[in-house]
């Protein structure tokens, strides 16, 4: 007994009105949450060439040359 899906099955009988995150909830879970209007939040996981640039880790904290 216990994980993820237990967790977020808890929650929603316990009356939670939106969960945050949850990319592994399962068919049964994400069924109850639509079925009871329960807000899913997602944050997706971008992949590398679709996520925002990031500064050149070998330039950080260097000045310019």
């Amino acid at each position: 007994m216990g994980g993820p899906a237990f967790g977020r099955t808890r929650a929603i009988d316990a009356g939670v009105k939106v969960i945050d995150h949850g990319q592994l909830a399962d068919d049964s879970t994400a069924r109850l949450m639509a079925a009871k209007g329960i807000r899913w939040v997602l944050q997706p996981f971008l992949e590398d060439e679709d996520a925002p640039p990031q500064p050149d880790s070998a330039r950080r904290g260097r000045a310019p040359s």
